[in-house]
Order: C-alpha cells, then sequence, then structure tokens
C-alpha cells in the first residue's frame, strides 16, 4: 500500500511501514525500485506496480526530501 504519508509491504515478518521522511534514497534497478532507509532497503519489483506508479513513487519520494531540507 503507498499513500501520500508512507509506504507498506506485507513481508513474512508482517507488514513493514515506512515513512517517507524516513528514507534516505531511491534506487531504480533492473528488477524495481530499492527504497533505502537506515534499516536497509525496500524493493518494489516492476512486476508489482505500473509506469505510472513507479514516477508516482519518484515523485512522492522527492517532494518528501524537499520539505524535509
Amino acid at each position: 500500500m503507498i499513500t501520500e504519508s508512507d509506504i507498506s509491504r506485507k513481508t513474512k515478518q508482517g507488514t513493514l511501514t515506512v515513512s517517507w521522511s524516513e528514507l534516505t534514497e531511491i534506487y531504480q534497478s533492473s528488477e524495481g525500485l530499492i527504497l533505502i532507509d537506515d534499516d536497509g532497503g525496500l524493493p518494489i519489483p516492476f512486476r508489482c506496480i505500473s509506469s505510472t506508479e513507479k514516477d508516482w513513487i519518484v515523485e512522492i519520494y522527492e517532494r518528501a526530501r524537499s520539505i524535509e531540507i
């Protein structure tokens, strides 16, 4: 689940929720996006999102980073 305030992903250990303001970097690999925070990376595979959603994720991240600075 991706919202304007955070991103949540179900894992084998439970649900991981990360606020956009907690993210420090975003990388694009051949397989998808990798959102980085202090605890590691949150992969978002391209098979799970559309091109439009990918652009929206990058936009939200960039907006969160510009507000923080």
